[in-house]
């Protein structure tokens, strides 16, 4: 009979006091006080004080992310009843199924790592990431992209899964852009990623936004490009090659050449003069130029150069070559002779009458190759190098004119008899009114204008060649229609009015009677008083304009002549003898 059998049949004096000093080190409570006692107990020897150390019994079943010295102090995260709340995970967590994905989610039911495991991870009041990664042969687990990010049939780091192990993944055409194509390279993380050199780098895993992978082109061929519900806009990398004007949805189709440039279908759109080339024009194919890149049966067989943000231009005739990238071009292709022709533009495009015009006509977007600010770009030409100091401020530049007012249309049409807007120049003229500014009937924001090609809404526009018209000063609230304007400025004094265009100048009676019909003018004008009489610094005694700015100007200018100096006029009424007739606060 062994010692425990007789315990159990009541052989043993026993207390239960003698029970408490024998688990002293370890009360039989919840799970412990569940466990059958041999498993503690040797039964062929009497029982002896129970050595309350965990390691006691459980140095066998102790996970592996357990087996170093600090871990010996079970009790700093659990007991027999159960885990510390403070240290929420549950059994298995040293599974990277379950603490890999925690951690790439931040999930908030877990906590911050760090707060137990050090502010690098490294080790805390909890061991670090490392001793558990670098037995499992991952030392390099802080910069290796793939641990996190994908798989050994993606050494890029990029998904078919999400970091949440889910699929379909959240951006579809994540792996066509990482992976390298027939056509094209596969696009490096910086592309459209801020991309971080180790995991717990600023702004990476740990960051104010867990699980979400922040879009950033500043750093790739396409910085201008935007990205907002699955779409990206103004986008490089699918641009028709002319514009930065490429948009693309995640779950678009796969996409071939005429996807983003319509090599065939329209290459006029393209940029420089593909269109030249390519139109039918001239016998010539994409190889002849770009021999590097495709061949002459259009495919491309170094996809590593193909939207690399770079022109990469070899002829394929060696009779013909570039000094400069492409920009221009010497020697005879196709047997057209070619002596410093500029890519970009046909020949004699230099001249002010070709280029000046298109540019006044958007016909091309000039930023495309000189840069937003027309000062370089990937042209490395800038417009200020052959401009004179001052053009982009010089209204007459663009305009005509010594003061930058038309007779000259943007097209550079100048007869009178034919621009666009018969009386502008009579408007502009001040000729018995004020020398409008181009404000009156262009916007305010026309009268503060600083540089042509920049100013928003300027040169540079939705509305290539157009002036819009918006009435401000005398002009506020007027309105055009079909070549005609109602609008204070051909009013008759009481009311707006309506004025087609003409380049004919107008008497006062194509504005307003005479006398006007405002006020008492027509009492007056019965007495035969001449208008100078009340108006002396704006008219003559023969009716004649003597102070245009006083003259249509959104005020009633009243300057009484010098033989009235008894009269007094107090902007409404008048006061005083005129003409032998006494007034007395009369009103106007």
């Amino acid at each position: 009979m062994t010692w425990m059998t007789a315990w159990m049949i009541g052989c043993g004096a026993w207390s239960p006091q003698d029970f408490e000093t024998l688990h002293a080190g370890l009360p039989l409570e919840c799970a412990h006080a569940q466990t059958p006692c041999e498993s503690c107990h040797d039964p062929a020897r009497p029982p002896g004080p129970i050595d309350g150390a965990c390691l006691s019994c459980h140095a066998q079943e102790r996970p592996v992310s357990h087996e170093v010295p600090q871990t010996d102090a079970c009790g700093a995260c659990h007991d027999a009843c159960g885990w510390d709340p403070t240290t929420p995970h549950p059994v298995g967590f040293d599974n990277p199924e379950l603490h890999g994905l925690a951690f790439k989610l931040a999930d908030p039911g877990v906590g911050d790592c760090r707060s137990c495991h050090g502010e690098e991870l490294q080790g805390g009041a909890a061991r670090g990431c490392g001793s558990c990664h670098e037995e499992a042969g991952i030392g390099d687990w802080r910069t290796d992209c793939t641990l996190c990010h994908g798989g050994a049939l993606e050494p890029s780091g990029a998904p078919p899964v999400d970091i949440d192990g889910l699929a379909p993944v959240s951006f579809a055409a994540h792996t066509a852009h990482v992976e390298a194509d027939a056509s094209y390279r596969a696009s490096p993380c910086t592309d459209c990623h801020a991309t971080p050199a180790a995991v717990l780098d600023a702004g990476h895993t740990l960051d104010g936004s867990p699980a979400v992978a922040e879009v950033v082109f500043a750093d790739g061929p396409s910085p201008q490009t935007s990205w907002g519900s699955q779409t990206c806009a103004d986008s490089y990398c699918h641009g028709n090659g002319s514009t930065d004007d490429g948009v693309v949805r995640a779950d678009d189709p796969p996409m071939g050449c005429e996807s983003c440039h319509a090599t065939e279908s329209d290459p006029v759109m393209m940029s420089g003069v593909h269109g030249i080339h390519l139109d039918g024009g001239a016998p010539a194919v994409c190889a002849d130029c770009h021999t590097d890149v495709v061949d002459a049966d259009g495919v491309i067989f170094a996809p590593q150069r193909h939207v690399d943000g770079i022109h990469d231009v070899a002829f394929a005739d060696l009779t013909i070559s570039s000094d400069d990238g492409g920009g221009t071009c010497n020697g005879v292709c196709h047997g057209v002779p070619h002596d410093g022709t500029g890519w970009g533009h046909p020949p004699d495009y230099e001249l002010p009458e070709q280029h000046g015009l298109d540019s006044n006509l958007q016909v091309d977007d000039c930023r495309a190759c000189h840069g937003s600010d027309l000062r370089g770009g990937s042209s490395g030409t800038s417009c200020d190098d052959c401009h004179a100091s001052g053009w982009r401020t010089d209204c007459s530049f663009c305009h005509g004119g010594a003061d930058g007012l038309p007779p000259e249309d943007l097209d550079n049409t100048a007869d009178e008899a034919l621009i666009s807007f018969l009386a502008h120049p009579e408007h502009a003229d001040g000729d018995a009114h004020p020398l409008w500014g181009c404000e009156t009937c262009h916007g305010t924001a026309s009268g503060s204008y600083f540089d042509a090609m920049n100013d928003p809404d300027h040169a540079i526009d939705a509305t290539p060649g157009v002036a819009e018209v918006d009435f401000g000063g005398v002009a506020a609230g007027g309105s055009t229609s079909g070549g005609r304007c109602t609008v204070y400025c051909h009013g008759d004094g009481r009311s707006d009015g309506t004025q087609s265009d003409s380049s004919s100048s107008l008497a006062c009676t194509g504005c307003h009677a005479m006398p006007p019909s405002s006020g008492e003018h027509r009492d007056h004008e019965h007495d035969d008083y001449p208008c100078a009489e009340c108006h002396a610094q704006t008219v003559d005694t023969a009716d004649v304009i003597i102070g245009p700015n006083q003259h249509v100007d959104g005020t009633g200018d009243v300057d009484l002549n010098s033989g009235l100096n008894s009269v007094i006029y107090n902007g409404s009424t008048c006061s005083g003898s005129c003409h032998g007739e006494n007034h007395r606060s009369e009103s106007w």
